[in-house]
């Protein structure tokens, strides 16, 4: 069985419940563990998920796919890696989205109306930044500026039009590109994505 991090396990018991694992095999190599949370009386979810090439080595092999061809395939390597954190939202009265400033999405995003500069040069060269009505930003950016920190790097997206299909609530959804398994770092990430909702909520 796949170690779960002690980090997972302590924000597991600190603030949730029951959590569900997944566990990959050779013909699905997906991983996901996950669960509900509660972080001083907001509702969230927490997600981690990835891929692991020790079930789809052999698999690969038969294709004659040949692990030097690309370091992914090597066995035991974790790849595809994602940490997903949902806040509740009471409403969805603004648009935010922030993701990386790559070359591709930097060249896209000038298809979209709402881009804004933030007037904060460190965010505006990492980040492009989506906001309808673009006057919420100045009041949100002393916390925003978590996103910077090394632990979200390389890549993230955050929004809040992630919207629950079953109950139609609205979430403030942090899409990392990496998992994230330091006790101190998810609990920074806890800490200031509900600031940020808490902030977010007077506008709604």
């Amino acid at each position: 069985m796949q170690e779960i991090p002690e980090a997972w396990k302590t924000v597991l018991n600190k603030y949730g419940g029951q959590a569900t694992f997944i566990e990959g095999d050779y013909i699905q190599p997906n991983y996901c563990f996950n669960f509900a949370f509660n972080y001083h009386l907001t509702e969230g979810h927490l997600s981690f998920s990835w891929r692991h090439t020790k079930n789809t080595y052999e698999q690969q092999q038969k294709f004659k796919w040949h692990a030097a061809d690309d370091p992914r395939r090597e066995i035991g390597n974790i790849y595809d890696t994602q940490t997903v954190l949902l806040m509740e939202l009471p409403a969805q009265k603004n648009k935010l989205k922030i993701y990386n400033a790559g070359p591709v999405t930097t060249l896209l995003s000038r298809l979209y109306s709402g881009k804004i500069s933030t007037g904060h040069a460190d965010f505006d060269k990492t980040f492009i930044t989506i906001a309808k009505p673009a006057l919420i930003v100045p009041n949100l950016m002393p916390y925003l500026h978590f996103l910077l920190h090394p632990s979200l790097a390389p890549s993230l997206t955050l929004n809040t039009s992630w919207q629950d299909a079953q109950t139609s609530l609205f979430y403030l959804k942090l899409q990392i590109n990496q998992l994230i398994t330091d006790e101190q770092d998810l609990g920074f990430i806890l800490a200031n994505t509900h600031k940020l909702t808490d902030q977010l909520n007077q506008y709604n």
